[in-house]
């Protein structure tokens, strides 16, 4: 059996242990923002109290429906240089009382959006991009700036920086346990914290470190250093479990179930790009999240233990924000060309079965070298690569162009001696002294060694040496390249639910991945923390 034969064997394998899963209905969407022309929204806000009452922000100016969508009012217009609206938050006890995140600061509005006024006083950043509402003390109100994490209590009059604890800028989102609601969390570019006292402490809880790589504290990981990828883009705590933490990333989305002492990234099947901008979870039904993602809207449940794409039929561009009216179980996104809301049910699966997209599940290893990089950097690394041997014919050809060089130098001399009989008085006279000197240079070419010279011989069963440890490296790389696979594919679809079976399975993964990075230098783990 050929090596070919072997590969697509193991393929196949890796693909039989696929589970069928139900596939989700089309959800369709309905443009509601027709004739407002010139508007990219970037913020949504829904009213608890009333799902008919939305606001949207939109280039400086903020929006408001009170007939669900039907029509739009403009109810304000951010004054100076900063005219992004970041965010949208409403006072859970109080729908008259609205907050407002913009590049400009915070602007608030007692009265349904009728007057507004701003209420960033001591804030030293601007730029505000999110805010949250204390569910059952609304006269507290924290920022996220790109300074740090701010505090008020007297609902937003003034404001003191919040930031013990907090090493870093750039705080993105801040969500809040609503059963304990001492307990508060901020996401920043570079890792989330978490708060047990109100803001007045922070410990940080996760972070990305100089690879790339997300981890929860306490995990050996390089120190972070600052990234222009911004990775940590959203925090959101579960509205049926407060235990239970959502974090969307640039590179996937992970949870935690013990209130943000332990993380797993969930599943990427289904899911066409890892960089999340904001998410939603669903308040009526547990274990379900929205995305708001640049290729479309993705729903995960844990029953599926995948992802669905809600927006096939979207015809929006540029989603920039996504909300869930749990009264309804609607969504509504804020896009660059519009606002849309979902029509169908968000949740159920249709009766028609049908398998994962295969290109779904492997996805997830998308970020893995393929088994054909896997043994070129395997036969690289033990030197036994087929352009040595060419290498080695090439150099005895062109041994035969270069000459036989010799050199040759010859060289005599003499002296004459007589006697002198002449006049008075006779002596020896010697000299004069004769040298002679000649040398030669000589090249040859034995151009019969262009065809054929006696290293090819040598060459010859060293090649046959190499090509057989060259076979059977490529047969042991690719055996531990699919048997790790295979491992992927059943934790990812089937995880076994026996602890220490499961635990089996993770320690001969990590056995086979240092196998495979024995084998390559190192090259495997290396290229997975880049292509990350």
């Amino acid at each position: 059996m050929g090596k070919c034969d072997k590969i697509y064997i193991s393929i196949i394998l890796i693909l039989t242990t696929l589970s069928c899963t139900s596939a989700h209905a089309e959800v369709k969407w309905i443009h509601k923002s027709k004739g407002l022309a010139g508007y990219e929204f970037t913020a949504l806000c829904i009213d608890k109290n009333n799902p008919d009452v939305i606001y949207a922000g939109a280039n400086g100016a903020v929006l408001k429906t009170a007939d669900g969508g039907g029509s739009w009012k403009n109810v304000f217009k951010v004054p100076g240089a900063g005219k992004s609206i970041n965010f949208i938050t409403i006072d859970p006890k109080n729908s008259a009382v609205i907050y407002l995140a913009t590049a400009s600061g915070i602007f608030k509005s007692g009265d349904g959006g009728v007057t507004w006024s701003a209420s960033s006083r001591n804030i030293r950043e601007d730029n505000v991009l999110s805010l949250l509402v204390d569910v059952d003390e609304p006269k507290i109100v924290f920022a996220a700036t790109e300074d740090s994490v701010y505090k008020s209590e007297n609902g937003g009059a003034n404001w003191v920086k919040s930031a013990d604890g907090i090493s870093e800028k750039n705080i993105r989102s801040v969500a809040q346990n609503f059963i304990d609601p001492k307990i508060i969390f901020a996401s920043s570019e570079g890792g989330l914290f978490k708060s047990a006292d109100c803001g007045k402490t922070w410990k940080k809880v996760f972070f990305a470190d100089s690879t790339g790589n997300e981890s929860a504290i306490g995990e050996e990981y390089a120190e972070e250093t600052e990234s222009a990828e911004k990775p940590f883009s959203y925090i959101a705590v579960d509205t049926i479990d407060p235990s239970i933490l959502y974090l969307a990333t640039k590179r996937g989305v992970f949870k935690s179930n013990d209130s943000g002492e332990s993380w797993r990234r969930l599943p990427k099947t289904g899911l066409k790009t890892s960089a999340v901008d904001n998410l939603a979870v669903s308040s009526n039904k547990g274990g379900y999240i929205f995305l708001a993602t640049e290729k479309g809207i993705f729903r995960f449940s844990n029953e599926e233990n995948a992802w669905r794409e809600l927006s096939r039929v979207l015809s929006a561009k540029g989603i920039n924000f996504i909300a869930l009216s749990a009264e309804q179980d609607v969504l509504w996104i804020a896009a660059k060309d519009g606002i849309f809301e979902s029509a169908g049910d968000i949740y159920e699966i249709s009766e028609k079965a049908a398998s994962p997209n295969i290109n779904d599940v492997m996805q997830n290893f998308s970020h893995e070298p393929t088994f054909r990089e896997v043994q070129e950097a395997a036969i690289t690394y033990a030197e036994v690569h087929p352009d040595k041997i060419a290498k080695w014919r090439r150099a005895a050809k062109t041994k035969a162009l270069l000459p036989t060089l010799s050199f040759g130098i010859d060289k005599d001399s003499s002296r004459g001696i007589h006697w002198d009989a002449g006049t008075s008085p006779d002596m020896w006279v010697i000299g004069p002294d004769d040298e002679n000197t000649g040398w030669d240079i000589t090249c040859s070419w034995n151009l019969g060694e262009l065809i054929w010279n006696g290293d090819q011989t040598l060459i010859d069963v060293r090649s046959r040496l190499m090509v057989e440890l060259r076979n059977d490296i490529i047969d042991e790389i690719t055996r531990l390249y699919f048997e790790r696979r295979r491992i992927q594919v059943e934790l990812l679809q089937n995880p076994p639910k026996d602890l220490t079976k499961r635990v089996d399975k993770e320690l001969r993964l990590e056995e086979l991945t240092a196998n495979i990075d024995g084998m390559t230098g190192g090259y495997f783990s290396r290229e997975v923390e880049i292509r990350k």
